[in-house]
């Protein structure tokens, strides 16, 4: 209102109701020019002729009109949202306003309170959420992991995993911007470079410490439908570099171990990518998002291969100029028992050196936060990351147990006993419980029989650990399978071309199996130059070619493993969790025990047989179950039909189950063995189908000498049937492998 304007004052009007009359000018006054109290009380004053004072307008405001400058928190939350969804978007930076008033000043208090609030209280933990959100997607058979399960960098992921989309609002759903908010947006010329403002600025940063929240709390799923494509690329991308870190960090842990830098790990060599701006892409991210390096050459050595794979790289690939292929060839590793005359001395001056330099070093665990507070281990720029990397670093620091978890799975992985054993020993003293870590069947999903052998998986057993950490506690992980069935995985994985889906039908949609990039042969391993290339031009499925025979190396590796096993007592007759089928008709679930789920590996081995297959390593396991004890004549209800779609689709033909009948019944692994192969047999390698007749024989003589006996020598009893030379085939396998019980 001018000074030209005329002014009712109403003055002959009484005064309580003046108040009501002058309501209309009091709300501009307050609530649209946003005017103190003591401004207003002048205004009234000189314009109106209107005597009030300041507590009379602040009463008359709050309490009988409800007139509220304040926001709400929850209103608060859905402007900011609003807001982080139009930046996120693209779209220009919005002024908002309540009920008229600029609010973003509110707005920016706001975020930062927020912020400090959530950096304070950040910390390495997992949810139920966040749980059932890995497991589903990445089939993690070791539990709930922030860091341990992104060991495949962005190329090698499968895309259906991520569910990123390309301008993904920050937090889907976004609340509804409340009716009394405004989001004014200023024209834009289409040519002009965005200025940011500093409710922008704040929103930035509130949105990276979100993310890292969601990250830290194992939340991945929504953090990645959080991102975009770019986004989701450079995140995946720089949590592989932090896996194999902290993998190389772990597997070379010791006295003279070294600290592993982007140059170390081979990622300054890497493409320099020039990414496509998109238009929620954070400020700087348009850029070249990795330090770029010179193309460079570099010799880098292969795992189980005596030359020297050189190899340059160059823009979007890595060029090689050998056949990058693991060697045909297993490494081996022998078993010593120490005593006085093949034990090496060692110079008291050497061990006192060594156990200063360790001494003076860092813990694997303080190695793993430092690398997250300085990021040397990576090409990719922080300030371009799409999380807040302090955040994560903060959150390690303050997490000693669940950052102790990562660091014993990562020694595991790494196949390092020293560590395994030094941190072994700190969580029998701590008492630190680490069953979530599911350490057993990790040690069996990276078994390494061409150098640490059965010893990770014997000194996890063997260890005083607490008493919610003992294996006979956690000898079945969160999808089912025991430590046993990790083992018979790891046969599949290494020796036959096989998918998740043909030994768990819940694993259908998982592209590889745990644990691939390490082969138990020793032929190549997660940092192996052969392999790297793998997942940079092939992806993570190993190819058949890699595989071969179920070999002596690795027939050792899980004889040993399962010796280890059978120190306790029972865990062996546990179920299997594998190769489980239901019938529709009945509604049985068709359960197997670790002897039928024996015969289900054998029959694989055969089908899929790599060249040279003799079936000698099922065999093996065979006389394995024997000297333990494990019941040959235990029966189980199994639908071979069901079995065979499920294990060979490609090979079944036969008519499609029907669902008004069962087709399950009650078999031995004798039994089972006989008519699983029945219509097969004949197709096999001469070899395959001896070594098949050799299992069945030995199976059969094994069943005899066990059945009906009572005697706690029942395995020495039941051994003698397992003598030599009482069958063609096996007269014929004696002499090739010089076998004797």
């Amino acid at each position: 209102m001018t000074s030209q304007e005329p002014r009712e004052c109403f003055l002959n009007v009484p005064y309580e109701e003046r108040w009501e009359l002058f309501k209309p000018v009091l709300d501009r006054l307050y609530n649209q020019e946003n005017l103190k109290l003591s401004e207003i009380e002048s205004t009234m004053k000189s314009d109106y002729r209107f005597n009030a004072v300041e507590s009379q307008y602040k009463y008359r405001f709050n309490k009988k009109w409800n007139w509220k400058r304040s926001i709400s928190a929850s209103k608060k939350k859905a402007v900011l949202e609003k807001v982080q969804s139009r930046a996120r978007l693209g779209k220009s930076t919005a002024t908002p306003t309540y009920k008229g008033r600029p609010i973003e000043h509110k707005l920016r208090r706001h975020a930062k309170e927020i912020t400090r609030k959530q950096q304070s209280m950040i910390g390495l933990s997992r949810q139920a959420e966040g749980l059932a959100s890995l497991r589903s997607r990445f089939g993690s058979p070791f539990g709930d992991r922030i860091f341990m399960n992104w060991n495949l960098p962005y190329a090698a992921l499968n895309m259906s995993m991520l569910e990123a989309t390309d301008h993904a609002s920050p937090f889907s759903p976004t609340a509804a911007t409340p009716s009394d908010v405004v989001m004014h947006t200023p024209p834009a010329d289409g040519l002009s470079p965005r200025v940011e403002s500093s409710l922008s600025t704040v929103l930035i940063k509130k949105t990276l410490v979100d993310r890292a929240q969601l990250l830290i709390r194992g939340d991945h799923a929504k953090l990645l439908r959080s991102l975009d494509k770019t986004e989701a690329k450079i995140l995946s991308t720089w949590l592989y570099q932090f896996w194999l870190f902290a993998f190389k960090s772990a597997k070379h842990w010791g006295p003279k171990h070294q600290t592993w830098t982007a140059k170390d790990l081979g990622f300054d060599r890497q493409r320099s990518q020039s990414s496509v701006s998109h238009p929620g892409t954070p400020r700087g991210i348009e850029q070249s998002w990795v330090h770029a390096g010179n193309d460079r050459e570099t010799h880098v050595n292969h795992i189980g291969n005596d030359h020297e794979a050189h190899t340059r790289y160059t823009g979007k690939r890595i060029e090689a100029h050998v056949d990058c292929k693991p060697s045909s060839l297993c490494n081996w590793s022998i078993h010593i028992e120490l005593n006085d005359e093949n034990i090496v001395p060692h110079s008291d001056l050497d061990i006192d050196e060594d156990q200063d330099e360790l001494s003076r070093n860092p813990t694997i665990q303080e190695t793993l936060v430092q690398g997250l507070q300085s990021n040397s281990f990576s090409n990719i720029n922080a300030d371009h990351m799409p999380l807040a990397i302090q955040s994560v670093a903060r959150a390690a620091s303050k997490s000693s147990v669940e950052l102790f978890e990562e660091s014993l799975g990562f020694a595991i992985m790494g196949r390092n006993y020293y560590l395994v054993e030094t941190l072994l020993y700190q969580a029998a003293n701590s008492q630190t419980d680490i069953s979530k870590l599911y350490p057993y069947h990790l040690a069996a999903t990276y078994l390494d029989g061409s150098n640490s052998c059965c010893t990770i998986l014997d000194l996890l057993v063997a260890s005083e650990l607490p008493l919610e950490s003992m294996i006979w506690k956690n000898y079945v992980n969160p999808v089912g399978h025991t430590v046993l069935d990790n083992l018979m995985i790891t046969i599949l994985k290494s020796h036959i071309s096989c998918v998740p889906g043909m030994v768990d039908s819940s694993w259908k949609h998982l592209p590889t199996f745990p644990g691939e990039e390490v082969d138990i042969c020793g032929r190549w391993d997660a940092d192996s130059a052969c392999y790297r290339y793998l997942l940079e031009t092939e992806g993570p499925s190993i190819p058949v070619q890699w595989k071969h025979k179920f070999c002596n190396t690795s027939v050792q590796a899980i004889c040993h493993g399962i010796f280890a096993l059978g120190r306790i007592s029972n865990v062996l007759e546990i179920a299997s969790g594998l190769f489980i089928n239901y019938c529709s008709h009945c509604g049985q679930n068709l359960v197997l025990s670790p002897f039928h789920a024996l015969v289900v590996v054998t029959f694989l081995l055969a089908q899929n047989a790599r060249p040279d297959e003799d079936l000698f390593g099922a065999l093996a396991i065979l006389f394995c179950f024997a000297k333990l004890s494990i019941d040959p004549a235990s029966e189980a209800e199994i639908s071979i039909p069901l079995l065979l779609e499920m294990t060979v689709p490609d090979f079944w033909t036969g008519n499609q189950v029907e669902d008004d009948c069962c087709s399950h019944e009650s078999l031995t692994p004798l039994k089972f063995a006989t008519k699983i192969s029945e219509h097969v047999m004949d197709q096999w390698p001469d070899a395959v189908g001896t070594g098949w007749k050799v299992i069945c024989f030995a199976l059969e003589q094994y069943n005899a000498g066990y059945d009906g006996l009572q005697s706690p020598n029942k395995q020495d009893i039941a051994a003698k049937h397992l003598r030599l030379g009482e069958h063609p085939a096996l007269a014929i396998y004696g002499q090739q492998y010089k076998l004797s019980y």
